[in-house]
């Protein structure tokens, strides 16, 4: 079996061609006492479970820095925008826009904003969690755009498909986990 060289921090490390840098991220992880979400290869942004399939500089991302912040961040909206879809099956979820260390966020039924109780917050912040606790896998794919608008119009989410319509790249990348898409 083909095998690959990885240099982490001065450090190089043989590993299987097709393996993961999740294993030496956890080593990391506890010896630095840091939270990794992340990691670049030759300055390229990757996930920790996609396969490796060539040699090269690792660097890995750290939930304190900016591009582990941003990581973090987008993994939590699509847990909500999950769970909202859950909890809400024909409304939208709309992320708005931040407010200092914040997100504003409304969820709306044909346009209209509806205002939430008290036990809505709490059903989503209880289907939010249970996601983290069964620690579902973010899946990147990349599909041709007249696929993702097919997928995205499947699954009811009209301002995606309006959206992707007037994009000009030929591919869209898209993020699954447990059937539910952004």
């Amino acid at each position: 079996m083909e095998s690959l060289k990885i240099y982490v921090n001065g450090s190089e490390y043989e590993i299987p061609y097709g393996s993961t840098l999740e294993e030496i991220a956890k080593e990391y992880s506890k010896k630095l006492g840091k939270v990794i979400v992340g990691a670049k290869i030759d300055n390229t942004i990757i996930e920790l479970f996609r396969p490796i399939t060539r040699s090269g500089e690792i660097s890995f991302i750290y939930l304190e820095n900016q591009d582990g912040m941003r990581i973090y961040q987008r993994g939590l909206f699509f847990i909500l925008h999950a769970a909202a879809r859950k909890v809400f099956k024909s409304y939208t979820l709309k992320i708005l826009h931040t407010i200092g260390h914040g997100v504003y966020c409304e969820i709306r039924d044909d346009g209209k904003t509806i205002e939430l109780t008290e036990e809505d917050v709490k059903n989503i912040e209880n289907e939010m969690r249970e996601w983290v606790e069964k620690d579902y896998r973010f899946k990147k794919n990349e599909l041709p755009k007249g696929q993702a608008i097919d997928l995205f119009a499947s699954v009811g989410m009209v301002d995606k498909v309006k959206l992707l319509k007037y994009r000009k790249k030929k591919t869209v990348k898209v993020y699954e986990a447990d059937g539910h898409f952004d």
